[in-house]
């Protein structure tokens, strides 16, 4: 299990990377009064944003450890991101019952989580070492 974890790590890591790249190539490349070049950077200042501000909220609640604290850090987003998710319910999917939808709907909180302590964490680590483009994961072959 530890293997595969790893692999997944470094497989989002590679993926981050060449995000960044492509994300770079698309700000160098496209004009200014292009949909693309401002989809790039406002996808890039909401990272930014979120993560300060989520940043901010962790270091108040170490430092404060008020209750105020924890339900803007845990709770709000966890709302907020189920009240999102529920546009879930309304893809069809040919042979899938509401029974397993809920259940999917039901693992949002352990995404939200996920995305916010792993996934962000690499997208950072990717962005600062875009620069070594090794494969990473498929260098030879780990299974």
């Amino acid at each position: 299990m530890k293997k595969l974890v790893m692999n997944l790590l470094r497989q989002q890591l590679r993926w981050m990377r060449g995000s960044f790249i492509r994300g770079f190539w698309r700000i160098a490349f496209f004009n200014v009064t292009s949909f693309v070049f401002w989809r790039q950077l406002l996808t890039w200042l909401t990272f930014a944003i979120t993560t300060v501000l989520s940043m901010q909220i962790i270091v108040f609640f170490v430092t404060q450890g008020t209750f105020l604290t924890l339900l803007f850090m845990l709770i709000i987003p966890l709302i907020l991101n189920m009240l999102l998710s529920l546009s879930y319910f309304a893809i069809h999917r040919e042979g899938m019952q509401i029974k397993q939808k809920f259940k999917i709907f039901a693992l949002f909180p352990l995404a939200m989580v996920w995305n916010f302590f792993v996934l962000r964490t690499i997208r950072l680590i990717g962005y600062l070492t875009h620069k070594q483009t090794g494969w990473g994961t498929r260098e030879k072959v780990e299974l």
